[in-house]
């Protein structure tokens, strides 16, 4: 595992034999400002927006998959590399992506 200058941690886990393929896995970890406490989600068709502030720009869910995926991968019969990458910057106008 590394960190590089940005910020982004990268790192590489091999299971089993390793023959097998290589997966790329990637979420990001900068979160934005916060929601505001009373705002509303309005709902348009396959539109969704916020009365005020943020509607959700992190991946909290996708960071928690991710290690969860790797947690699992230990106990299966998977075999070959995936490598991790969480960036930052992504809500900065991809800085660290």
């Amino acid at each position: 595992m590394t960190v590089d200058n940005a910020g982004n941690v990268l790192a590489q886990k091999t299971y089993n034999s390793g023959h097998g393929p290589v997966i790329l896995l990637n979420a990001h970890l900068d979160t934005v400002e916060g929601f505001a406490p009373e705002r509303k989600i309005i709902k348009d068709g396959s539109h969704w927006s916020s009365s005020e502030g943020i509607l959700g720009a992190d991946d909290r869910a996708g960071t928690a998959v991710v290690l969860e995926l790797a947690n699992y991968l230990e106990q299966s019969d998977f075999s070959g590399r995936v490598k991790f990458i969480f960036t930052v910057g992504e809500e900065a106008g991809l800085v660290g992506a």
